[in-house]
């Protein structure tokens, strides 16, 4: 009953210059399952203005946007939005219905708008006759406004994609606007004047970005990394050699997983962001040098007085640079999807741990062999530094 009240109210009061009222908001959708979160709208008979109701079933900041029509652009990157967030204090009052715009490639927080163009708005937040949390917003803006630059277009008989998002808990205080977390979604092929609630929707896939990361970071944080470990240092133990072609060939695979997941996550647009880019770049060193190390085994000649330039330590140079820059795509990859700050200390901690571990090996082993040889991959000409790493473990 108090939404409806609500809801009359605000036709009552949103009414443009000419007089022209609002019809009642015919079409609605439900955006949100797990917390109820729904969106009426309704447009003018000259489709010029559109009517917005967000309905949500707790309390916390509300937010929808869209893309502009015909546009390959997914997720946040340049998407239009309208945020409402309200008093932090839980007092009930609306503090703003602002337009914001993400004119960047990445998942980073919109901004606020140079020109604001939404027209008038209302909302509230209170309990229900049952008990339950309720916040709503009302709000209208111009489908096409005069602000090319940060405001997307809607156009009747044109699709977009539909964005919406609500505030989390997790994340502070969930009224004041700040990251969403996993409270977002995404509608594809929406049309506001079709007639129909809904087109077709869109899939949440944020399953499957923990899926894409879960695989990469064990790909490369564990299997690769560990994979080049034991040529350099375990080549005293005669298992160094099945083991090492195990976890190669076992993060390849997982590699290429992640890879496929992240296709199906991307719809089209698979070069959006710098961590896409990056992470291309090391899936190509990762499948390259797998190669170079099979032509590296079959060429390899016990009486070589030094080791050859190609393949095997371009082998060794393309591992390594493999594995440094899959760090940097899981922490870019980590910034993006907004995982929590203390995965990322724990991830940091065990890079940390890898990297010291490494230099200290290194140190010692310049140390047994000398610069020179170290640099040039010349063999040692008094002992194996294997033997000792292996005398150390034993």
């Amino acid at each position: 009953m108090a939404l409806i009240v609500l809801s009359l109210a605000f036709i009552a009061l949103c009414q443009d210059g000419d007089g022209d009222d609002f019809s009642p908001l015919p079409m609605s959708l439900q955006l949100s399952t797990s917390t109820p979160y729904y969106l009426s709208w309704g447009i003018t008979p000259d489709n010029s203005t559109i009517q917005f109701q967000l309905t949500l079933e707790t309390w916390a900041w509300v937010g929808i946007g869209w893309h502009a029509p015909g546009s390959d652009d997914s997720q946040m990157t340049n998407g239009d939005f309208i945020i409402a967030t309200f008093d932090s204090s839980f007092n009930g009052k609306l503090v703003s219905v602002k337009d914001y715009y993400n004119d960047c490639t990445c998942n980073q927080a919109p901004t606020e708008d140079v020109i604001d163009n939404i027209i008038n708005f209302s909302g509230v937040q209170y309990l229900s006759s049952t008990g339950v949390q309720i916040t709503t917003v009302q709000f209208s803006r111009l489908a096409v406004t005069n602000d090319t630059a940060q405001d997307n277009p809607l156009i009747p008989g044109e699709d977009t994609q539909l964005i919406w998002a609500f505030g989390s808990t997790s994340e502070g205080n969930p009224n004041v606007f700040n990251y969403h977390k996993d409270n977002a979604g995404v509608f594809n092929n929406f049309n506001f004047f079709s007639g129909q609630t809904v087109v077709s929707t869109g899939v949440d896939y944020t399953y499957l970005k923990y899926w894409h990361g879960c695989v990469m970071t064990i790909a490369f944080g564990f299997c690769m990394s560990v994979g080049i470990f034991l040529p350099r240092y375990m080549k005293s133990f005669w298992w160094w050699f099945p083991l090492h072609i195990a976890l190669q060939i076992s993060g390849v695979i997982l590699a290429m997983t992640g890879l496929v997941i992240s296709l199906i996550m991307s719809n089209g647009n698979h070069f959006a962001y710098a961590h896409c880019w990056v992470g291309i770049i090391t899936l190509a060193l990762a499948f390259v040098t797998p190669l170079l190390g099979t032509s590296a085994h079959f060429t390899w000649n016990p009486n070589r007085k030094s080791i050859p330039l190609f393949p095997d330590q371009i082998h060794w140079w393309f591992g390594r640079i493999t594995v440094l820059l899959s760090w940097v795509a899981i922490i870019m990859g980590m910034r993006l999807y907004g995982i929590p700050y203390e995965i990322d200390v724990a991830f940091g901690f065990v890079l940390l741990s890898y990297v010291l571990t490494y230099i200290w090996l290194d140190i010692m082993k310049i140390k047994e062999i000398g610069f020179r040889a170290y640099l040039l991959g010349t063999h040692a000409s008094h002992h194996d530094f294997g033997q000792d790493v292996k005398a150390l473990i034993d």
